[in-house]
């Protein structure tokens, strides 16, 4: 069951609601959004929010922006540089040596005689 709000809060997420709608952006909407997500994916976010969310396309799941260097340090180490990608090498070969990296990165390495 939706637990039940003050009016003050409530309002306050309509007020976060309006701004979101119109492409506001900052910490507090950023916060907003992902109480949003915590209650819909407990199951307690209300009908009519969960509505309101649905009609502006609001999206439930995160999308995970990872800034991923790793192709463009493995393009540098077959030209040869060297000396700034030492950190990337230990890196790969850590995450290898956990089982966490992927295995067209293993190949990739192989290939060039980074791992056996």
């Amino acid at each position: 069951m939706p637990q039940k709000e003050t009016p003050k809060k409530g309002q306050a997420w309509y007020n976060q609601f309006e701004l979101y709608s119109k492409g506001e952006k900052n910490n507090s909407i950023y916060s907003w959004m992902a109480e949003n997500r915590r209650q819909y994916k407990n199951g307690k976010l209300s009908d009519e929010k969960l509505e309101k969310l649905i009609e502006i396309d609001f999206p439930f799941d995160a999308v995970k922006i990872k800034n991923d260097n790793w192709n463009r340090h493995f393009e540098a180490w077959k030209k040869g540089e060297r000396s700034t990608l030492q950190q990337w090498k230990n890196r790969s070969i850590k995450q290898y040596v956990k089982g966490r990296l992927a295995k067209d990165r293993i190949e990739k390495l192989k290939e060039i005689g980074i791992l056996k």
